[in-house]
Formats: C-alpha cells, structure tokens, sequence
C-alpha cells in the first residue's frame, strides 16, 4: 500500500468549485442570429395568422398526453412500481 498511496491521493476539493469560473454570457455570441432574424413583438402579431402561416403539419391531432411536472412525475411513479419490473433480467 505505501509504494502506491501516491497513485490513490487526490486533492480535497475546493468548498465552492464554481468560484472561479466565469459565468458571464457574452452578449457577441447573439449578434449572428439578430442578423439572420428579426425581433418579434409577439404582443403586436395576430396569434391566428401566426399560428396558420408556420410550416408544420396541421393534419396532426390534438395529443391526449397530459404534460407537466406533475404528469411526469405520476408517470414517473407508476413505471417504478410496475413497468420497472418488465425490465428486470
């Protein structure tokens, strides 16, 4: 063991390891995409037209999934208690 402690020392880590990173967002990484885009005001836009003129599949129905945290979670719930075991071996 003491030929190889060296090998298995680490360092402690430091209290808050995220002190010294730099987590500014740097406003330049936007310019590219104001250029290519427009802003748009969504309070001024007629939602209708909007909606009508986006390029997607309007065939598609409405989904029965409800979504959400609390969804999620009761789904969630039940797939650990039944639908885990179908996974086991």
């Amino acid at each position: 063991m003491h030929k190889n402690i060296e090998d298995f020392l680490v360092e402690v880590p430091e209290k808050d390891p995220l002190e010294y990173l730099n987590l500014k967002f740097d406003e330049k990484l936007l310019e590219p995409i104001f250029k290519k885009y427009d802003l748009v005001d969504f309070n001024k836009v007629n939602t209708q037209d909007f909606l009508k003129n986006l390029n997607v599949d309007k065939s598609v129905g409405v989904s029965d999934v409800v979504g959400g945290y609390n969804a999620a979670k009761s789904r969630l719930d039940l797939f650990a208690k039944k639908g885990f075991n179908d996974y086991q071996n």
